[in-house]
């Protein structure tokens, strides 16, 4: 998957990217969300476009921001919630939505069953 950040985009009015798309940093309301092992959330950030180094640093500032240690990250399975715009997630075939942990993409191996 190529990367989808051919340049940054200028940040918000309040001068950061919150709230914005994790591939391409423009504004958006939409979430994706993994739920499983950290290093799933690590690899649909990758599926998604974000390099390895880029994708791993999203996950431990996740990590950080939910009061782990720097550098740390929990053990066992987590939710990691990410903006991504529709346009960042149409090439993975994802479909983000518009509310929150509305489309949570389970790792096959922690997926619970479902009738």
């Amino acid at each position: 998957m190529t990367n989808h950040r051919p340049h940054r985009p200028e940040p918000g009015l309040d001068g950061t990217y919150e709230d914005s798309c994790v591939i391409c940093l423009r504004g958006t309301d939409t979430l994706l969300a993994f739920r499983g092992p950290v290093e799933w959330a690590i690899a649909g950030l990758a599926h998604l476009g974000l390099s390895r180094a880029e994708a791993t640093a999203t996950v431990e500032n996740w990590a950080a921001e939910q009061g782990y240690p720097d550098g740390t990250v929990p053990a066992g399975d987590v939710t990691v919630g990410v903006r991504v715009c529709r346009e960042c997630a149409e090439p993975s075939g994802w479909r983000p939505a518009i509310a929150p942990l509305a489309n949570v993409i389970g790792c096959p191996d922690t997926m619970e069953s479902r009738p």
